[in-house]
């Protein structure tokens, strides 16, 4: 009975979290319009920063409570089921096209950010000075998506911008959807903290592989929607340069700002496994980027078997 209270917990805040980051999203996004901030300056700051405020919360709210190895098994848990899953079940559907300029700048720099959260971690502490690192590095980061976009570097993706930006509302209505959104972010990280550390108490399964499966899947869920639908109208390209940035992310903003609220002690098996497979998936990834330029449909079926191996051989240690 406890099992099935934890799961509702679990389930309820991911669609808590979810819904909340829609609606905060898209209020902070009509806010701007209505004050007539450029759709550029929106597209490169609160939608791609705000679709990432499920998995920011969760982490937050698990090291604020006392629960590091939640926050840091979110944090590596998203990345590998990103590249494993997600790009994995999108390349299935459709194979992505690799864009050169993904090759050149996005995936060194995600690959960098990878080695450099497992050399931090590998000291047993994520400290203050750590974190902001990470944040300078995204800062750094965002500084120069944002000018290649003034120069027309970026055609593609000032396009894509200008479409996610379209949102139209009053100034009050936007202020509701803020504040809603904002609420359930809150209430539903509370709920599914809660309904997690419950879980794995009452199955005897470490805090850490919660997080690194349901929690991960779960926070990766709009990737997941968003790869798919666009994989499904022949746009999966689009998808890949959304796991890169979203693993980017993942590590710099969300660990660092976690990190930067309070140091997280990082658990032995994230340091001695977990780490070392999100760095062997981030290359298999790339690997497969550099070879004929395409994820192809039996490089996903690789990706997504791979996945579901991970989840039998961490579910297989929790009961060791």
């Amino acid at each position: 009975m406890d099992v099935m209270i934890s799961l509702v917990q679990v389930i309820g805040g991911l669609v808590l979290l979810v819904a909340g980051g829609e609606s905060l999203v898209r209020g902070a996004v009509g806010f701007a319009n209505a004050l007539g901030v450029p759709a550029l300056v929106i597209g490169l700051t609160i939608v791609s920063f705000g679709t990432s405020a499920p998995e920011m919360v969760i982490s937050l709210q698990a090291v604020l409570t006392g629960h590091p190895d939640i926050s840091l098994g979110n944090i590596i848990g998203s990345n590998i089921a990103n590249i494993l899953l997600v790009l994995g079940a999108t390349a299935i559907v459709y194979p992505i096209a690799v864009d050169a300029k993904l090759v050149r700048r996005d995936t060194p720099l995600m690959l960098g950010a990878t080695v450099l959260f497992m050399f931090f971690c590998n000291g047993g502490m994520l400290a203050r000075y750590e974190a902001t690192i990470f944040l300078i590095i995204i800062v750094l980061y965002t500084l120069h998506i944002f000018r290649s976009v003034k120069r027309g570097d970026e055609a593609e993706l000032a396009e894509e911008l200008e479409e996610g930006t379209s949102v139209e509302m009053s100034i009050w209505k936007a202020g509701i959807f803020i504040g809603t959104g904002a609420l359930l972010l809150i209430l539903g990280s509370d709920v599914l903290v809660d309904g997690s550390v419950t879980l794995a108490r009452t199955i005897g399964v470490p805090e850490a592989v919660i997080g690194l499966t349901i929690l991960a899947v779960g926070s990766s869920a709009p990737e997941m929607v968003t790869c798919l639908v666009a994989a499904y109208r022949k746009h999966a390209d689009i998808a890949l340069g959304n796991i890169v940035g979203s693993n980017l992310f993942n590590i710099t903003v969300i660990g660092g700002t976690a990190a930067m609220v309070k140091p997280i002690p990082v658990a032995d098996q994230f340091i001695q496994t977990d780490n070392w497979i999100m760095l062997g998936v981030t290359m298999v990834l790339i690997s497969f980027m550099l070879t004929g330029r395409k994820i192809t449909r039996a490089e996903g079926v690789i990706l997504f078997t791979g996945y579901v191996a991970y989840s039998g051989w961490l579910y297989y240690n929790s009961l060791a």
